[in-house]
């Protein structure tokens, strides 16, 4: 049996907010697990280390910031549909999951003009959060191709 599929539901939605959040924000805290799920302190470290050991190389501990930081090696657990992702994070699911929290301000709706890859979409989601820029390759019927710099400031679904 595969180790994710021996967890209990519960185990696997706090393990795929884990990874869900450091694929789209490229961090996650104790405290945001315990906001989301209601679970204790211990309960949610019990939870990181059970995603530590499954994926070992998807995340460390910055221990000023507290926070998990996601790793260049990062490989997802979970399959995260790009258009239920586009779509949960301009409700404000957060997750992809189904409980709704406050409508995001980084996310626009518009899902039905586009298909991305949740890669591509994970990049945008990351640089939003942390200001940063991006490199890109641009094509324009006008000018043709060429590389870029952008500072997304929001992502239109």
């Amino acid at each position: 049996m595969e180790p994710l599929q021996a967890l209990n539901h519960g185990q696997r939605q706090r393990l795929a907010f884990i990874d869900f959040c450091l694929q789209y924000f490229g961090q996650i805290s104790r405290q945001d697990l315990i906001g989301k799920f209601a679970t204790g302190l211990a309960a949610a470290t019990r939870d990181f280390s059970l995603y530590r050991e499954l994926a070992p190389e998807n995340m460390r501990l910055v221990h000023p910031s507290r926070h998990y930081q996601r790793q260049p090696g990062f490989k997802a657990l979970f399959q995260h549909d790009a258009e239920a992702v586009l779509s949960g994070l301009a409700r404000g699911f957060g997750d992809g999951l189904s409980q709704p929290l406050v409508p995001s301000q980084v996310c626009l709706d518009a899902v039905r003009l586009i298909h991305p890859d949740t890669e591509i979409i994970a990049a945008l989601m990351r640089a939003i959060q942390q200001g940063e820029a991006l490199d890109m390759q641009y094509v324009s019927t006008s000018s043709g191709e060429s590389q870029r710099q952008i500072v997304p400031p929001c992502l239109g679904e």
